[in-house]
């Protein structure tokens, strides 16, 4: 373990900001419906996790899915009793 983070789920609760969040899932969508996508906010964030986890070079498509899940999830939990 390299850096602050033990998994992607604690660093997505640690964003605190939901508008990145939904950035992340919106990066993922045009990633699913593309089969690409370029510098982007996921991408950015799962290589930053990455390198907090001590896995930098891991497949960054396993990852940014990984990043968009503990995303979706997040937003689950959140408005699930709404």
């Amino acid at each position: 373990m390299t850096g602050q983070y033990y998994s992607v789920k604690q660093y997505i609760e640690s964003i605190n900001n939901d508008d990145i969040l939904w950035q992340m899932i919106a990066d993922h969508e045009q990633l699913e419906r593309d089969g690409y996508i370029d510098n982007c906010t996921l991408r950015t964030n799962a290589e930053y996790i990455s390198g907090q986890l001590g896995i930098a070079g891991y497949n960054i498509v396993m990852m940014m899915d990984r990043v968009a899940f503990e995303c979706y999830r997040y937003f689950a939990h959140k408005y699930k009793n709404q």
